[in-house]
């Protein structure tokens, strides 16, 4: 079964660290199998994103057409063709 083609736009500080475009082309289906392809592509990504239980770390959001993925189905969210997610760590400031 072929998967959805689906951009992720990848943190700067993250594009750097793993050598990564700002925009990299995945094929999944869901925010998970987006994060195992990413990882499969970036070797260390998804420990970056994940912790230890596979959840989502605190600091990092997802968003797909402006919605955290923790108000939509969560790492189970299914994803089709064309669309653009965003990966968006916490800003801290004081």
């Amino acid at each position: 079964m072929r998967m959805t083609p689906v951009e992720v736009r990848i943190p700067p500080q993250l594009a750097r660290q793993f050598n990564a475009q700002r925009w990299e082309p995945v094929d999944a289906g869901t925010v998970a199998g987006m994060i195992d392809a990413l990882d499969d592509r970036f070797p260390g990504m998804a420990a970056q994103l994940l912790d230890s239980d596979g959840r989502l770390r605190g600091w990092i959001n997802i968003f797909i057409d402006e919605r955290d993925i923790r108000s939509l189905d969560g790492m189970q969210t299914k994803l089709r063709p064309g669309l653009k997610i965003y990966i968006v760590p916490a800003i801290a400031g004081g």
